[in-house]
């Protein structure tokens, strides 16, 4: 799969990662919110419990956490030059029509150098 900013390639049949973050303030000191979502393709031919459903598919919740795990391992109290990040949740499974993705949040600090 990918890693994309703000969207998800359209139909994509990949494991993909789409970042996005909310707009950030001006202030020397600031503090944003990084979204990060997981997309995995359901596991097909999966029993529903509704014998005439036509979408017989499920999250594939094992893969979503394997990854989330991976990268929030990665990122929780990750220190750089003028920035750092806090792991703001543990990840959660949200539903997207008939697809799902797996949610990680940041709060993300940077000190701006052009403001004195």
């Amino acid at each position: 799969g990918e890693i994309r900013l703000i969207n998800l390639k359209l139909n994509s049949s990949l494991e993909d990662i789409v970042i996005f973050c909310n707009g950030s303030g001006s202030s020397q000191i600031t503090e944003n919110i990084i979204h990060i979502n997981i997309h995995v393709p359901n596991l097909k031919n999966q029993p529903s419990g509704v014998p005439n459903s036509t979408d017989n598919t499920q999250p594939n919740v094992a893969r979503m956490e394997e990854i989330g795990k991976t990268i929030m391992n990665i990122v929780d109290d990750y220190r750089g030059y003028d920035f750092f990040l806090k792991l703001e949740n543990s990840g959660e499974v949200i539903p997207n029509g008939s697809k799902w993705y797996y949610n990680v949040v940041l709060r993300y600090y940077y000190f701006r150098r052009d403001q004195n």
